[in-house]
């Protein structure tokens, strides 16, 4: 992940965010899958794997949803719905702070753009 951030901050990167977003999102999507499939004895209270990562992926899927590039916007958005999924990993502050940031994402968007 510490990777993933790096190049997300790298000048020259900049072209690519949207794509490393993207990889964020599926990562973040196949954890939560993982800590809701049925049956399991997965959880983020015993794993914290990606506690480490929290307020940078905050601010990354933040930051994601305020860029103008649809290409940055929608895996950011996909990678917020995700980790708001992801059981006892946020705090009720956090999945607010989420929430108010896809609110404005939705409100500004054509509803083509997401599709």
């Amino acid at each position: 992940m510490r990777v993933l951030f790096r190049q997300f901050h790298t000048e020259s990167e900049i072209p690519h965010r949207g794509p490393i977003l993207s990889v964020i999102a599926d990562l973040i999507k196949s954890l939560s899958e993982a800590y809701t499939a049925p049956g399991t004895t997965r959880s983020h209270g015993k794993e914290k794997c990606i506690e480490n990562y929290r307020d940078e992926l905050l601010s990354l899927l933040s930051s994601g949803m305020e860029s103008a590039s649809p290409a940055q916007q929608m895996p950011a958005l996909w990678g917020a719905v995700h980790l708001c999924q992801i059981p006892n990993f946020l705090t009720a502050e956090e999945v607010s702070f989420l929430v108010q940031k896809i609110n404005d994402l939705l409100l500004q968007l054509d509803f083509e753009d997401i599709r």
